[in-house]
């Protein structure tokens, strides 16, 4: 069988098969792989001010003082991670929301407060409900919920984990369907009217978010145009197997 490897964000299996987002560059959006240490651009305090995007010629991350996130090493399955521990700590990407895609999320959470935002957008008031899409967790009634310009439609209830880690994902195609996904489970689905605004995506809080936030560690932010059920298993079975989370595993409530 080979022993599986990784490299600058590729997994191969003694040299039989290799996998990256890459594999579907023509739909992949960004890649932001705190993983790999070369992207993250750091101080020596390991305060993070950018992470390079790992499709070529789009936009990166960037931070600015007091907002930082934090750069720890062996954080998820003895791999490095981003750090955003509470209110306003976030990454903007200078990438805006499209009408179509599909996100993945690596998270681990330390802990939970009554908002716990994995992916957010800006549009100047800091109002979840003034958000085009936010891809959120919930932290005081335990929900997951997909967010699209002001409707909560997907959500589920879920039973909070800490020290473990989460694939969060979701997608939306052009007609309006939504799902949303937890360890490649499917969640909730819903249909949404979108329109295109102009709102930038951000990684965890939005910088004017009013609510408590937990902690929690990024271990990997990507985001693609739809992708076919194939391509999504591949990207399950990419994140499984690198940050070492058991696919279909859900604690319900």
């Amino acid at each position: 069988m080979g022993t599986a490897t990784l490299r600058n964000g590729t997994i191969s299996n003694g040299g039989l098969h290799t996998f990256s987002p890459l594999a579907f560059s023509s739909k992949l959006l960004f890649w932001y792989d705190p993983s790999y240490r070369p992207t993250v651009i750091r101080d020596p305090s390991e305060i993070v001010s950018k992470m390079n995007n790992k499709k070529i010629g789009a936009s990166n991350a960037t931070a600015t003082a007091p907002d930082e996130p934090t750069f720890t090493e062996n954080i998820i399955n003895g791999r490095p991670g981003i750090f955003y521990n509470g209110l306003d700590i976030h990454m903007r990407t200078g990438i805006n929301w499209p009408i179509e895609f599909e996100f993945f999320a690596v998270v681990q959470h330390t802990s939970f407060a009554s908002l716990d935002r994995i992916l957010s957008s800006y549009d100047g008031s800091g109002a979840l409900t003034d958000g085009e899409v936010v891809l959120t967790n919930i932290g005081s009634d335990d929900t997951v919920r997909l967010f699209t310009v002001g409707n909560s439609i997907s959500s589920a209830p879920i039973t909070q984990v800490t020290g473990t880690p989460i694939l969060y994902s979701a997608c939306a195609d052009s007609s309006g369907n939504t799902e949303l996904f937890y360890n490649g489970v499917s969640l909730a689905t819903g249909t949404t009217s979108q329109t295109v605004e102009t709102r930038e995506i951000y990684i965890s809080e939005d910088r004017v978010q009013s609510s408590a936030s937990g902690s929690k560690t990024f271990g990997l932010i990507a985001g693609f145009a739809p992708l076919t059920a194939a391509e999504r298993l591949q990207m399950n079975l990419y994140c499984s197997r690198i940050w070492g989370m058991t696919l279909g595993s859900v604690p319900f409530i």
